[in-house]
């Protein structure tokens, strides 16, 4: 059974089509890398299958008692707790009540550590103390520590182990490596293909991505195309089928152009014009407005002779954004 199945969703803000009657199946076991240009609707796919949005249209199925964990691509934690306060929240009510406990502790209140660790052992919970021990290990936090005082990169390594630490069903990273150095992120990257879960990254590091993803779904204009193969695979894919598309744009246009011209021939026209042609016309310019804006594609050669003196850095040509 199909961990997620989303059937014709859609989601619109204002009038802007964000997702646009896409389909796909998440399995268990994947490891999905999802690609797109900025912009394309990425973060807000992620929000929908976190339940932080809804969709305005279609039927999103996701299998019954299913954890999810989320990492936003800019996550807010300034607050003033310590790193083994925030990794516990990952876990939920128990996690607080184990957050509790470790700050008596550490506070010296024995008659309230006391009282909290008969809670723990009633619901049975000293092993989320366990995880959490071993999540702060593996990623090299001082429980005691305050969010507030550490770099980016760190802050980064703290959130992340707030969404490993309940070992979820789907773990959902957006941009996971921001702030991080090549140490920390090769030593996610172990981490993450060791993940037992699903997964769905969104991520710029084409090499951390080409390391974990044995799937893509693709955001393009709207439409969400799966690829069931590794990142190099799909962009060589993605680049025949992008080829492909450029030649029925200019198919396309060509086709337009001519009948634009013949539409134009005045009383000539009018004398041989059929209304068949005339409609045919007008339904290829419903098709001109419709057309989403063709994707663009860049090719970046780089220049192998080390002994250039040229003052140009780079140079580029009919380059958009």
């Amino acid at each position: 059974m199909p961990l997620i199945t989303l059937d014709n969703i859609s989601l619109r803000f204002s009038e802007k089509i964000i997702l646009d009657e896409i389909n796909a199946t998440i399995l268990k076991g994947d490891k999905i890398a999802l690609i797109g240009r900025n912009g394309e609707g990425k973060s807000s796919f992620m929000r929908l299958l976190a339940g932080m949005i809804y969709a305005d249209d279609g039927n999103l199925k996701i299998k019954n008692n299913t954890t999810i964990s989320y990492l936003e691509q800019y996550p807010t934690q300034d607050v003033e707790d310590s790193l083994f306060n925030i990794i516990a929240q990952g876990l939920g009510d128990v996690g607080k009540l184990i957050a509790k406990y470790h700050q008596s502790l550490h506070d010296g209140k024995i008659e309230e550590s006391s009282s909290l660790q008969e809670l723990i052992e009633q619901k049975d919970a000293w092993h989320y103390l366990h995880k959490i021990e071993a999540i702060l290990n593996r990623f090299k936090l001082d429980p005691i520590a305050k969010i507030t005082t550490l770099s980016g990169g760190w802050r980064r390594r703290v959130m992340l182990a707030q969404a490993i630490v309940q070992e979820p069903d789907l773990l959902l990273l957006d941009e996971p490596t921001n702030h991080m150095d090549i140490t920390a992120i090769l030593d996610l990257e172990k981490m993450l293909k060791d993940f037992h879960g699903t997964l769905i990254l969104i991520s710029h590091d084409r090499s951390f991505v080409k390391g974990i993803a044995n799937k893509v779904f693709d955001l393009d204009r709207g439409k969400l195309s799966v690829f069931a193969c590794g990142y190099l695979d799909y962009l060589k894919r993605k680049e025949n089928l992008l080829n492909a598309e450029e030649l029925e744009d200019a198919r396309f246009n060509k086709k337009l152009a001519q009948e634009e011209a013949w539409i134009r021939q005045g009383i000539k026209a009018r004398r041989t014009r059929n209304e068949g042609r005339v409609r045919a016309l007008q339904e290829l310019r419903k098709q001109y407005i419709n057309r989403r804006k063709q994707q663009g594609h860049i090719k970046i050669h780089t220049l192998k002779d080390e002994k250039r003196v040229s003052k140009i850095v780079f140079e580029v040509k009919k380059i958009s954004y």
